[in-house]
């Protein structure tokens, strides 16, 4: 998925954000009067925003969400950014989810909010999954919070944490860089590469290997403990939300603190999210067997 072609393989998805943002997600019409996609016309880099020209209330700000047009069972999954979205009171995320949430599961490969400086990894289910004790020598990054998936109905799920400068104004200081997916019946891994440190194997024309690339951030055990059958039926998901269940509760701004504060915030500063977009060089998806 590149250039133009890129948003042919995704629905715009415009109904409420299920997670309570303060946002106002757009068909594909609206979002390109609103001037908010945009493709580099040399490098095929594709550009999704948020609105950042005018005072926005009611619904919210005007940004994007996008659901892939096919589902995926196991896979693996990668995708180039140059930039995330940042700025206080915003919350980005690149995942994937099925359907009957959260029966079918939920994974979280870019995710963060409110300007923090580690990515986090999220796997999701509904009860009865959980991940064993943290092992250093199967993933780089740390589990936090919990080690069952179902945390708090599956709204907090089981929860990594990557290095610092994978999330926000540090990772797009130093040009982004490549997350990566790999979800088979056994196992689910994530790994974040910054620019300068990215495998040749990634961006080469052969089919990227990922035993090449060392310990994942995260690592997500499948089997006795938590049945593959749990994480099924996903569409792949790139949003851009503000405040919400999440990035509200923990907002801290000139105008106060909580959802209240955040909202107002959101709506009456358009200058605070010129940062709130997507750069993107590519995503691609292949089949756990090496096909695109």
């Amino acid at each position: 998925m590149i250039g133009t072609d890129f948003f042919n393989h995704f629905n715009f998805i415009a109904d409420d954000d299920p997670t309570h943002g303060y946002v106002s997600y757009q068909t594909e019409r609206g979002a390109n009067s609103w001037n908010l996609l945009s493709v580099d016309p040399v490098t095929k880099a594709v550009r999704i925003k948020a609105d950042a020209t005018r005072e926005q209330w009611g619904r919210g700000r005007p940004a994007v969400r996008l659901s892939s047009k096919n589902t995926f069972n196991t896979g693996l999954f990668i995708i180039d950014v140059n930039h995330v979205p940042s700025g206080n009171a915003v919350w980005p995320a690149f995942w994937t989810f099925g359907p009957n949430w959260p029966n079918n599961g939920e994974i979280d490969i870019i995710e963060g909010k409110n300007d923090q400086p580690n990515n986090q990894s999220t796997l999701h289910t509904s009860s009865g999954c959980t991940m064993p004790t943290p092992n250093p020598a199967l993933m780089t990054g740390t589990f936090i919070d919990s080690l069952d998936c179902n945390h708090v109905d599956g709204t907090k799920g089981c929860t990594t944490q990557g290095p610092l400068q994978s999330f926000g104004p540090g990772l797009n200081a130093q040009g982004g860089g490549v997350f990566a997916l790999l979800w088979t019946t056994s196992s689910i891994s994530v790994w974040f590469f910054p620019r300068a440190k990215i495998p040749q194997n990634l961006h080469s024309s052969a089919i990227p290997d990922p035993t090449q690339w060392g310990l994942p951030v995260s690592y997500f055990q499948l089997g006795e403990n938590c049945p593959s059958s749990k994480i099924a039926e996903h569409n792949v998901i790139l949003n851009t939300t503000f405040c919400g269940d999440w990035a509200g509760t923990e907002y801290s701004g000139p105008n106060g603190n909580g959802t209240w504060a955040c909202n107002h915030f959101v709506g009456g500063n358009p200058s605070a999210f010129t940062e709130a977009y997507w750069d993107i060089n590519f995503i691609q998806i292949y089949s756990v067997n090496g096909t695109r």
